[in-house]
C-alpha cells in the first residue's frame, strides 16, 4: 500500500473510531452523491424530535455488494461478491479491510466515469 493511501486510510480510521454515528452518515452522504444510482441508506430513529440515524449503508457496483451495518453497538461490514445482481456469499470483514476494498471499486468506477464523461466531451465537441 502506497504511503499516501495509508495516511488517508489511517485517518478514515481514527475518524470512524472517535464518532460511529457521525462516520456513518458521512460516508453514506458523500457516496450517495457521488453515486446516487449505486447507494442505499437505511435509516432508524424515534418520534419526531430524533433525527434518524444511519443503521445501514450499502453500496452496490456490478461484482460486489459492499454493506455496513449498525448490530447494537458495533458497525459490521460485510462484501458479497455478485453474479448477475445475485449474491453469492457473505465475507465479514473489518473496518478497514472494508473500506480499501470499498475506496479502490470507488476509484475504479470514477475513473471509468471520468472516462466516458471525457469521450462525450469529444464526441459533442467534435
Amino acid at each position: 500500500m502506497e504511503a499516501a493511501a495509508f495516511d488517508i486510510q489511517a485517518s478514515i480510521l481514527r475518524r470512524a473510531q472517535t464518532d460511529q454515528n457521525a462516520f456513518a452518515e458521512g460516508l453514506a452522504v458523500r457516496l450517495a452523491e457521488a453515486f446516487p444510482n449505486h447507494v442505499t441508506i437505511e435509516r432508524t430513529g424515534w418520534g419526531i424530535l430524533h433525527e434518524k440515524r444511519v443503521s445501514r449503508l450499502i453500496v452496490e457496483f456490478e461484482a460486489h455488494r459492499y454493506t455496513l451495518a449498525l448490530h447494537g453497538n458495533e458497525w459490521r461490514a460485510e462484501r458479497v461478491p455478485l453474479v448477475r445482481g445475485v449474491g453469492l456469499r457473505t465475507e465479514r470483514l473489518t473496518l478497514s479491510s472494508w473500506l480499501a476494498h470499498l475506496i479502490r471499486v470507488v476509484e475504479a468506477s470514477a475513473s471509468q466515469q471520468s472516462e466516458a464523461t471525457n469521450a462525450l466531451h469529444d464526441f459533442l465537441m467534435s
